[in-house]
């Protein structure tokens, strides 16, 4: 009995990541697809280049996610589930050494990059600043789901993020300017609303009265 539950748990919480990441590969294909349709060759081009970027300097930290799940998973299976709280200000602290000095770089040096990227202007180069600095920490909160097996609450709130990016993109583009900087600021929202979403998850599962059992 305990074997059949334990395999249709990992079906299931498989088939919940499956759902998660076809889920953001459909909203990806639909906001490339937005992007093509409502902004100039030129102001895509310029969407392209800054997300380029963005996916080349975050790509690294991902591996964070790994790490983050594996050590919180081990710290439930020794009842230790009160010290995740700890395991994830510590890394979110880490990430604030390390990007801050990153990002404030690019900031400081956006000429640099306007010039490289043949930007005639540095709105778009601070919109991706902001958006990379931010994605910096989404690992963190990811890791910490699939490690609790808060599989429910990591789908909820990757694909939140995904579909939420495209359709803050339309109403930015139809409502303001349809340029690339609101496409990135489009993504800056998302964001934040991830971490809104990844935060009343993981409070949920962290509250003191839980600490010993995963809810």
């Amino acid at each position: 009995m305990n074997n059949s539950n334990s395999r249709e748990d990992l079906l299931r919480h498989g088939f919940l990541l499956l759902a998660a990441q076809q889920v953001g590969n459909v909203a990806n294909a639909l906001f490339q697809m937005v992007a093509g349709r409502m902004l100039s060759k030129a102001e895509y081009s310029i969407l392209f280049a800054m997300l380029s970027m963005i996916m080349i300097c975050s790509a690294p930290i991902l591996a964070l996610r790994t790490s983050l799940s594996y050590y919180a998973a081990r710290l439930v299976q020794t009842g230790r589930l009160c010290e995740v709280s700890w395991l994830l200000r510590r890394w979110m602290g880490y990430i604030l050494l390390f990007g801050l000095p990153f990002v404030v770089a690019i900031v400081l040096f956006r000429e640099t990059v306007m010039d490289f990227q043949n930007i005639d202007r540095p709105a778009p180069v601070l919109a991706m600043a902001v958006a990379l600095f931010l994605m910096l920490f989404m690992p963190i909160p990811a890791g910490a789901f699939i490690g609790l097996q808060a599989f429910r609450w990591f789908v909820v709130s990757i694909s939140a993020y995904s579909l939420l990016r495209m359709a803050f993109a339309v109403v930015y583009y139809y409502y303001f300017d349809r340029t690339a900087t609101w496409g990135l600021l489009a993504q800056v929202t998302a964001i934040l609303f991830f971490f809104a979403l990844a935060t009343s998850g993981l409070s949920r599962i962290l509250r003191v009265d839980h600490c010993g059992e995963v809810v």
